[in-house]
């Protein structure tokens, strides 16, 4: 549904258009906030606290790898690599590879984000 306004009318006043576009919405809050600034308002300060916060992803069984890569690890890997790519194959052809199993990223985190400590 696209809003037509022709002439020089305003497009905030409310015989514009029924309800203001997104874009008309964000702009009217920046507004309420450069207000807020310029009357030396501060704006409240936000503290965020987090008790055993878990994370857990579902991944195919290859993507998890845990092991730490060293030189001589990838010259293994590099040697395997024509085995690896048969294995794969054949995974594929069976269905083998659809299995997957839990990767937690987090795990039962606790904290505090207290105000200009953390950017986002």
């Amino acid at each position: 549904m696209a809003h037509v306004i022709s002439g020089s009318a305003d497009p905030r006043s409310p015989t514009a258009c029924a309800e203001p576009s997104l874009l008309q919405q964000y702009a009217d809050k920046l507004e309420r906030l450069a207000a807020l600034h310029r009357a030396k308002c501060p704006l409240p300060d936000v503290e965020l606290r987090y008790q055993d916060l878990s994370y857990t992803l579902h991944l195919k069984k290859q993507q998890v790898d845990r092991r730490i890569r060293t030189f001589g690890t990838s010259l293994v890997e590099l040697a395997k690599t024509p085995l690896t790519i048969a294995r794969k194959i054949q995974d594929a052809a069976t269905g083998a590879n659809s299995s997957t199993t839990p990767f937690h990223v987090l795990d039962k985190c606790s904290g505090v984000l207290r105000p200009g400590s953390v950017t986002l």
